[in-house]
């Protein structure tokens, strides 16, 4: 797509095009001077969009307003400047798998945090990319890496609704019990009826099959 800093073609045939500056807080409807609330907040309302564009632009938002690691983006007033289009938090916010998995050490950098302690899984599986965090948990990522909070990528995906994520984060392992800094597991952060529904029938179907494993 001309134009574009980076574009591709996602696995369900979507094309994403992504401009060098955006103002994110125009993306996410918010002033300049949100609160951290009021941008995760504004991020969740965001974060389930039919369209893969959409999704990608307002998880990048959130990842320019929420990023303070000097070298990923340079901000000129309302404006913030994609600087290293390699950076693999990056390529993790836009969904951008084939770029990611071209450009990571799988040996060194599948564990690799941000300043927050949040993984590419987490972040993938925040924004709802199902390829990409397909991709990464194929690849070895660790599906139950905590961030600073506690928080695993489970958690993330749960919080935001992302009800495809949560089921393949299920099926690679994710722990349904893991508490946060909060005392919180997956389905104590969801608000959606579907994901507490895998989540409990997960945890049951492992009970039931305890005896059989022993």
């Amino acid at each position: 797509m001309a134009g574009f800093f980076i574009s591709y073609v996602s696995d369900g045939g979507n094309n994403v095009g992504v401009p060098r500056s955006i103002d994110p807080f125009r993306e996410l409807g918010l002033s300049s001077g949100a609160s951290p609330r009021d941008t995760k907040a504004a991020y969740g309302a965001r974060a389930n969009r039919p369209r893969r564009q959409d999704r990608v632009m307002a998880s990048l938002a959130y990842h320019m307003i929420t990023s303070t690691a000097e070298g990923r983006y340079t901000k000129r007033g309302r404006l913030y400047e994609i600087r290293d289009r390699n950076d693999q938090f990056f390529l993790a916010a836009t969904g951008y798998t084939a770029l990611l998995i071209q450009r990571l050490d799988w040996k060194r950098s599948l564990s690799n945090a941000d300043e927050y302690g949040r993984t590419s899984l987490y972040i993938a599986a925040r924004s709802g990319f199902y390829d990409t965090t397909k991709a990464l948990l194929e690849n070895g990522a660790p599906v139950n890496q905590v961030q600073r909070d506690g928080s695993t990528p489970l958690h993330g995906a749960a919080y935001y609704g992302q009800v495809p994520v949560v089921k393949l984060l299920l099926s690679y392992g994710a722990d349904p019990n893991h508490q946060n800094q909060w005392g919180n597991t997956p389905v104590d952060e969801t608000s959606v009826a579907e994901i507490k529904k895998l989540v409990l029938d997960y945890k049951e179907d492992k009970i039931a099959d305890l005896p059989a494993r022993l």
